[in-house]
């Protein structure tokens, strides 16, 4: 169960790079499974089941501490 959807506060979780380095990778608070959106950081929507609850509150997120791998490859 969303242990969010009671606080009517979006959570904030921390992204990962996807294996391409183009996207950040977030496990959802709400549904528990790996959602994938652009490179921005902020507020974004859950891509949650229609249902989940705490899906309308979506999550913030936080940056990868790491470089993208796209863009160390460049850099290299």
């Amino acid at each position: 169960m969303d242990g969010h959807a009671h606080t009517k506060q979006p959570p904030t979780v921390q992204a990962t790079w996807t294996s391409d380095g183009t996207s950040y990778r977030i496990t959802c608070p709400h549904c528990f499974r790996v959602h994938v959106h652009g490179p921005q950081p902020g507020h974004r929507a859950a891509h949650c089941e229609p249902g989940t609850p705490g899906k309308v509150l979506g999550y913030f997120i936080e940056p990868p501490a790491d470089q993208a791998p796209a863009d160390k490859e460049r850099s290299a």
